[in-house]
């Protein structure tokens, strides 16, 4: 599981010098309050911002614009993201566990690395989204449209997909390769 001091470590691993570690700690936590801060004051549009390690656990983004935004290692752990947009944002490695994406876009995502357990995707729209190495226990895809996109992980026998659109998706558990004409 990812946790405080995992992204704590890959912060340390990104920069250089420990004035860098400090300016990175700061600005991550100042971004967090700033976002936070606009969206209680009703802005909505953060698309292609640079939100790399951005602790936004448990709040509420919904109808949020996050498209071709940056959030890799972000976390979103308990975050209801519901009815946002993350068409081409960048979730490499973030911590998504048991955050809510009900009716979401996240059409091009990429979700590789990204923890997804306990997280719904009801009714989204993950058309050609990456999730390799995506960690999908105990997460819900029903109704969600998959066409296209690329589930090259583990899936536990606990992931829901009920109802959800897999044409042309491509499937790769293990050894076995499916794609779903």
């Amino acid at each position: 599981m990812v946790d405080q001091n995992e992204n704590e470590e890959k912060i340390v691993a990104s920069v250089q010098t420990q004035d860098e570690l400090e300016i990175a700690r700061t600005n991550t936590r100042d971004l967090s309050k700033n976002i936070l801060k606009k969206y209680a004051e009703g802005e909505r549009n953060f698309r292609h911002a640079d939100l790399r390690f951005v602790d936004l656990s448990g709040t509420e983004l919904t109808e949020a614009d996050f498209s071709h935004a940056d959030l890799s290692f972000a976390n979103l752990s308990g975050a209801d993201l519901s009815f946002a947009n993350f068409t081409g944002a960048n979730l490499t490695g973030a911590d998504l566990r048991n955050a809510d994406f009900s009716d979401a876009k996240l059409v091009d995502a990429n979700l590789v690395g990204a923890h997804l357990e306990g997280t719904s995707f009801h009714g989204a729209d993950l058309m050609s989204a990456n999730l390799l190495s995506a960690y999908l226990d105990d997460t819900t895809f029903d109704y969600a449209d998959l066409y296209q996109a690329h589930l090259t992980c583990y899936i536990p026998e606990d992931t829901d997909f009920e109802g959800a659109n897999l044409s042309e998706a491509t499937i790769n558990v293990g050894n076995v390769s499916v794609e779903v004409k």
